[in-house]
């Protein structure tokens, strides 16, 4: 069975992307779905000496590892990405900037949402996932 992450994209309290995690949840069927709350991987602002894409980089965080554990484990990974002043949720961005091996031809699909339509977000977002590899998989925008 396809496994599939699922990422939410806000650490704020009683924010859409948890609703729309619980909605999604509900309704898919025929894949292993995991859903991860950003704010529940606790990682540290991205402050690594070298890049990830950096052949000798090594994860030294246990959080970091963990993360790049479940990414490595998942056939595809979904984010839900908020948009906030025409952008990706920081913590949605420092989770992404800290791997890049395993982001390598990784299948990716995005739900954006916000009151702008989540244009700009998404751009952002995947201008990002082109740089660390990932395959462009599903898009859609909610208003």
């Amino acid at each position: 069975m396809k496994k599939v992450l699922l990422v939410t994209g806000s650490a704020r309290e009683g924010n859409v992307s948890d609703k729309l995690a619980e909605q999604i949840s509900k309704e898919v069927k025929n894949v292993d779905l995991k859903v991860v709350h950003i704010q529940d991987l606790n990682l540290p602002f991205f402050d690594a000496p070298i890049s990830p894409k950096d052949p000798s980089f090594k994860i030294e965080n246990e959080k970091v590892q963990a993360w790049s554990d479940m990414i490595e484990a998942s056939d595809e990974v979904v984010f839900l990405v908020p948009e906030y002043n025409g952008h990706m949720s920081a913590i949605q961005k420092n989770a992404i900037d800290w791997l890049y091996k395993p982001w390598a031809n990784k299948r990716v699909s995005a739900v954006g949402y916000g009151f702008g339509g989540a244009t700009d977000s998404l751009a952002m977002f995947w201008n990002l996932m082109g740089r660390v590899d990932a395959v462009k998989s599903f898009e859609h925008k909610l208003v």
